[in-house]
């Protein structure tokens, strides 16, 4: 097995299956719960700000709508957290990886 790409909470790297060539990513254990232990103490602060900000140079901030909205997108496009989205963009770009299935890591086998 080579590694290919690593991040911080993932690894990926190319293998061989029953002779069949894979690539294979692996997940950092309880991510989902990490994040939402952050974000949950984000969102304090956002409520914080949405009280303090007085807003006096005319722009319309929602401080919580923000968090909300930077929130869902990273838990639907997380590189750590969403295999179904993943599997999506991996089937996109899976030109690139023509000779290769694709397994992911806490999701079922994908040929791409």
């Amino acid at each position: 097995m080579s590694t290919v790409y690593v991040y911080v909470c993932v690894q990926v790297h190319l293998a061989t299956l029953n002779g069949q060539k894979v690539v294979v990513k692996v997940q950092r254990p309880g991510l989902k719960q990490l994040f939402d232990i952050d974000l949950k103490n984000v969102r304090v602060l956002a409520q914080w700000l949405q009280n303090v900000d007085p807003k006096s140079d005319g722009a319309a901030r929602d401080w919580v709508a923000i968090y909300d909205e930077c929130s869902r997108i990273l838990y639907q496009v997380s590189a750590s957290v969403a295999f179904s989205v993943q599997s999506t963009c991996v089937c996109i770009a899976s030109g690139q990886f023509e000779s290769y299935t694709v397994c992911l890591s806490g999701a079922s086998l994908m040929s791409a």
